[in-house]
């Protein structure tokens, strides 16, 4: 693949997209028996087995949008996979937690699942696994650091780096 431009093959994003794409194609088979989107099984997969969440945290913890979130749940709940509860002491908060029926489902499901991520991890090997998943996290928090510190680009701004999409 060496024909490609290299601005493009050492785009930060279109690799991470490349590589999310590359992985999820050997879950999608998964999800689509279960009938479950992607975003609801990280919903799901973040709510269990017990945990209990308030929208926002569920929402960073699953990688989702809060609108996507709220639409997701709406879902989830009439499915009868998670229960949404107001606290009594502050009718503003939520709780968020999987019902029953939601912690059998993934419990059915995490065998397969769990199948499918050791493939992947032993195609890629233990140590690089290891060491994606911390880079990938270091990569996270140093971007999210540099978000506070940069202002805003210019849109359209010449630059002599890789593109950022």
């Amino acid at each position: 693949m060496s024909d490609r431009p290299k601005e493009i093959e050492r785009s930060l994003t279109i690799q991470l997209l490349r590589t999310r794409e590359a992985v999820m194609a050997h879950f999608r088979p998964l999800l689509q028996s279960l009938d479950v989107t992607e975003q609801q099984w990280r919903v799901l997969r973040c709510l269990y087995p017990d945990i209990v969440s308030d929208a926002a945290r569920l929402a960073h913890d699953a990688a989702i949008l809060p609108p996507s979130l709220t639409r997701i749940l709406k879902l989830l709940e009439t499915n009868g996979l998670v229960t949404i509860q107001r606290p009594q002491d502050d009718r503003r908060k939520v709780e968020i937690r999987l019902s029953p029926k939601g912690v059998e489902f993934i419990g059915n499901a995490l065998p397969e699942s769990r199948r499918i991520y050791s493939a992947v991890r032993q195609a890629v090997g233990e140590v690089r696994m290891d060491y994606l998943y911390d880079l990938l996290s270091e990569t996270a928090r140093l971007c999210e650091e540099l978000s506070s510190a940069l202002p805003d680009s210019a849109e359209g701004e010449a630059t002599s780096e890789p593109r950022a999409d």
